[in-house]
């Protein structure tokens, strides 16, 4: 009985180092060269009032690394809105980012985040076109990434949440 136990208890802690080691190999993050992007990109970013963490979701636009032709274009129904003031703030804080805020809204349809921005994608300068969500946060490389990525088509940048309970 005790010799079966045994042998039953080697197997389970080989069988579980096996496992690890496998996980391990199949799930290791990887590194891969880091991507240099090479085509100008224009972001489209609707803003309506500051949800908590909104405004350093915004900033973070501002860290990005820029190329000579990119525009980031940020997209209000109204200058009396809360945003669009805090914006102006940010495009002064960091002359050197290729920031304008832009009133344009259109009655194209019910979605008015589409409202917002339908005129100034008409008025984009490059072909590809980035259009994120206020509360969207990027690092410095999001650009290279997404351009890495990118063949053609549409691309969709998935987001990582940090503060859920600004959801509404």
């Amino acid at each position: 009985m005790g010799t079966t136990l045994l042998v039953i208890w080697g197997i389970a802690t080989f069988g579980s180092v096996l496992g690890t080691a496998l996980a391990y190999y199949r799930f290791r993050i990887k590194t891969y060269p880091r991507p240099i992007r090479i085509h100008p990109i224009t972001i489209l970013k609707p803003i309506k009032g500051l949800a908590p963490g909104v405004l350093d979701a915004i900033e973070s636009f501002f860290h990005l690394k820029y190329l000579p032709g990119d525009e980031l274009i940020f997209c209000a129904e109204s200058v009396s809105d809360i945003a669009y003031l805090e914006v102006w703030g940010l495009i002064y804080q960091y002359p050197d980012v290729p920031a304008k805020v832009q009133v344009k809204p259109t009655q194209l349809c019910m979605n008015p985040k589409i409202n917002n921005i339908w005129e100034s994608y008409c008025e984009a300068r490059n072909e590809r076109i980035l259009i994120s969500d206020d509360n969207a946060i990027a690092d410095a490389d999001y650009l290279d990434r997404l351009d890495a990525e990118f063949q053609e088509g549409v691309l969709t940048g998935v987001i990582l949440v940090r503060d859920p309970e600004s959801f509404a």
